[in-house]
């Protein structure tokens, strides 16, 4: 669960600090206030990219030249009957009741922490390539592919020679003080991040590099999760250790977004649809996070193969363990769709009606398995100098009444089909029976219409998950059950009490 987050310097939010309800926190500001940017920070913390924008020099404050976003987050257990009977009566009369409390007794309070700034540093003498690409939601191309690993090694043999691969991240163990009390160094050796000894007290202690657990899922204590961006690098950290890739963030902050442009998950590429279908794999099988590794490095090298013309028995070389590793992907990937698809329908009749299916396409034929398709398609490769079949083509094709969604459906009913697929990959959370997710709303009263909105508002009530709600106006967060309300204006946040 997501307790608090400070940001320093992320777009239009120079600093904030904001400390959120374990169950619906509301934000209320007018259009172009900051909203949005809070939500785009808390996602590219446990994303490792944002939902609006592909370069992260874009999300840098004017003026800037580096951003900040320091979590703390408390493991939870998976709620009980008792919690999904609580959630579903806060749409009800209490719920409303202590909304109408939280306005009425609304007061401007700015809450903010500044963080300061360390010093850049490298361990391996070069610069970080920023590449945070990992199957948490993140994009597969979002790297470039420029350098070969040299196969057999381990990823920490490697460490600081590749670029491109899955987990390449030089990170600056040390890079700040989440108190924000100001004690960083300015000598290149800032102050260790710190973790509560206990979740209800305010007393810290300081983590030595690498003395973090690796296993935050079994700790009681809130723990502290950060990232920064500074001069094209990307630097990330997680109970007072560096972490090399946000992967492991990811794992302890399941967070999800439902924002205006979700209706690009229907209308644009398969892309879109592969991270968000990977997020859900990623997170319920803790295996699949070795096998797409093991697949990207088989392809990266295989891709740089055909790029340069190397000869065939190169190329080829590297097929076994694309074969090897995708067909591990493809098999969690199944799996999980095969789960998923219930759940889908159930609440696709809910929010569409009519017949609401997806279809799932491994990215190679189905008569075929991966080690004959990368046979069969080798001319093409060669030609194309990229490989064309595999898990990295992969897609999810959604039906209405048996028909491509994308051509069928209004441009509304393309948002309510993509919350759909999103709000099924939390209700089967909580069918496993794993900790809440954190799911932000990106001003919903004003990108539905009032039937679609409160059809979205009760099934998201059926679901139990952490919220954060944007709103124009505070009647936009009425029958969310909101307990705490910030209002936001030119990026600054106060508490509304």
């Amino acid at each position: 669960m997501l307790t608090r987050i400070d940001i320093e310097n992320f777009r239009c939010i120079e600093s904030a600090c904001l400390e959120f309800d374990a169950r619906a926190t509301g934000i209320i500001g007018a259009n172009a206030s900051g909203k949005t940017s809070l939500l785009e920070a808390i996602y590219f913390l446990g994303h490792g990219r944002s939902f609006r924008s592909q370069s992260r020099d874009k999300l840098l404050r004017n003026g800037a030249d580096h951003f900040r976003i320091v979590a703390r987050l408390r493991p939870e257990s998976a709620p009980d009957g008792a919690e999904l009977e609580s959630r579903r009566g806060e749409v009800g009369d209490a719920g409303e009741a202590r909304w109408e409390r939280a306005v009425e007794g609304a007061t401007d309070r700015l809450r903010s922490t500044p963080s300061p700034v360390p010093e850049r540093r490298s361990w391996n003498g070069r610069e970080d390539t920023g590449c945070l690409n990992q199957p948490s939601g993140l994009d597969e191309t979002s790297c470039a592919e420029t350098a070969a690993e040299v196969p057999g090694e381990s990823s920490m043999e490697t460490w600081g020679r590749r670029v491109g691969v899955a987990d390449d991240l030089d990170v600056v163990r040390v890079v700040a003080d989440s108190s924000g009390d100001g004690t960083s160094g300015r000598d290149g050796q800032p102050t260790a991040w710190t973790e509560p000894v206990s979740s209800g007290g305010s007393e810290r202690r300081a983590l030595k590099p690498g003395s973090g657990s690796a296993s935050v899922a079994l700790s009681g204590r809130e723990i502290v999760a950060g990232i920064e961006y500074i001069q094209g690098a990307t630097r990330a950290h997680l109970a007072g250790r560096g972490v090399g890739g946000i992967s492991e963030i990811a794992g302890a902050l399941p967070i999800q977004v439902i924002d205006p442009g979700i209706h690009r998950l229907i209308e644009e590429g398969s892309a879109r649809r592969r991270r968000l279908m990977d997020w859900g794999v990623f997170h319920v099988k803790h295996e699949f996070l070795v096998l797409w590794r093991r697949y990207q490095r088989a392809l990266l090298q295989r891709n740089a193969a055909l790029r340069t013309a190397a000869p065939l028995e190169v190329v080829g070389a590297w097929d076994q363990e694309l074969e090897t590793a995708g067909s591990g992907v493809d098999a969690l990937r199944a799996a999980y769709v095969e789960r998923l698809t219930p759940y889908f329908e159930r609440i696709g009749t809910r929010l569409i009606g009519g017949d609401v299916r997806f279809a799932y396409r491994r990215g190679w034929p189905a008569d075929q398995d991966l080690a004959a398709a990368l046979q069969v398609s080798r001319p093409r490769d060669l030609r194309l100098k990229a490989t064309q079949v595999g898990p990295h083509r992969a897609d999810l094709a959604f039906l209405v009444d048996g028909e491509p969604a994308r051509d069928r459906v209004s441009r509304g009913q393309q948002k309510m089909l993509a919350a759909t697929f999103i709000l099924s990959q939390l209700a089967m959370r909580v069918a496993d029976r794993a900790p809440r997710a954190c799911l932000m709303l990106d001003d919903p009263a004003a990108e539905l219409d009032v039937d679609n909105l409160g059809k979205l508002l009760a099934v998201i009530a059926d679901i139990p998950a952490q919220l954060i709600v944007t709103s124009v106006h505070p009647r936009g967060l009425r029958g969310l059950g909101v307990a705490r309300m910030f209002h936001v204006e030119q990026g600054r946040f106060s508490a509304m009490v």
